[in-house]
């Protein structure tokens, strides 16, 4: 519990689950848990580009190990 103050009046040391401020009634429980909401989104999102990116560049370099000459035969 942190207390914080009130996105909609402004009011201090409202506490950040409070079901609503004592001043104006918003409803800051529920106005910070969409913030933790959309930030668990956006960092699922990031990690999800950032294992897109790497499996890209996995790929292109097997694909570049693929197209490489052999340097060695197995025929003695």
């Amino acid at each position: 519990m942190a207390l914080i103050k009130c996105p909609e009046c402004g009011r201090e040391n409202v506490s950040d689950s409070a079901e609503a401020c004592p001043g104006c009634g918003y409803g800051v429980k529920a106005h910070f848990e969409r913030i933790r909401q959309e930030e668990e989104e956006k960092r699922k999102e990031e990690e999800k580009e950032k294992k897109k990116k790497a499996d890209a560049e996995l790929a292109n370099k097997l694909s570049s190990l693929a197209r490489k000459p052999k340097l060695y035969s197995h025929e003695d």
